[in-house]
C-alpha cells in the first residue's frame, strides 16, 4: 500500500553516505528508505516468536535490511554505523557466500539468511522484510551507512506518529 503520510528527510545532505567504487570514488548523498513496517506488509504487520506465538512489535522499533553478495570490503562500515541505532539488523546473502561477509555480519549480532543465488535484490529484499520485527524497517546496501546526524535523530524521526515513511 502506498505510504499516506512520508517525509522527505531534511538532513539529505548528511544522512546516508556512500563510498562504493562502483558508484563513485568519493563520498555522496543517497537517499535512505524508513518505512513503518504496516506501510510495507499491510496493518497487521506481526512477527512469530520462538514460541510461536504473534506480537505487534515495540513502538518505535527499527530493523535494519540488508541484502547483499560477497561484499566483505564494504559490509563493516555499514554495520558499524547501524550498531546501537537499530534493534537488530536482518542480512540475507544472495547466494553460497564466497568471501567474509557472514563472518563479519556474525561479529555485529545480525541474525543471517542465506537464500538460494537469484540474481536481484527485490525478492530478497521482500523475504528480508518478513523477517523484520521492527516497527518502522530500515533498507540499505551494504556500500551505504548512516551519518552521524542520521544516528543521533534516527529514534526522534521514527517517534513521529504523522508518518509512516521517509525517501
Amino acid at each position: 500500500s502506498e505510504m499516506s503520510s512520508s517525509k522527505s528527510l531534511k538532513l539529505c545532505a548528511s544522512t546516508l553516505s556512500t563510498a562504493s567504487a562502483r558508484k563513485r570514488s568519493s563520498l555522496w548523498t543517497a537517499m535512505i528508505t524508513l518505512t513503518r513496517g504496516e506501510a510495507v506488509t499491510g496493518p497487521l504487520f506481526c512477527c512469530a516468536m520462538a514460541s510461536g506465538e504473534s506480537v505487534l512489535p515495540a513502538r518505535g522499533s527499527v530493523s535494519g535490511c540488508l541484502v547483499v553478495r560477497n561484499e566483505e570490503a564494504l559490509i563493516e562500515r555499514c554495520l558499524q554505523s547501524l550498531a546501537g541505532v537499530v534493534d537488530e539488523i536482518v542480512l540475507v546473502h544472495d547466494g553460497e557466500c564466497e568471501d567474509r561477509t557472514l563472518e563479519i555480519a556474525e561479529r555485529h549480532g545480525c541474525r543471517i539468511y542465506v537464500r538460494p543465488l537469484l540474481g536481484h535484490a527485490e525478492a530478497s529484499t521482500i523475504f528480508a522484510f518478513e523477517q523484520a520485527r521492527g516497527e518502522w524497517i530500515m533498507s540499505l546496501d551494504a556500500d551505504e551507512y548512516l551519518s552521524e546526524p542520521l544516528r543521533a535523530k534516527l529514534r526522534e524521526l521514527v517517534s513521529d506518529e504523522g508518518v509512516n515513511g521517509y525517501e
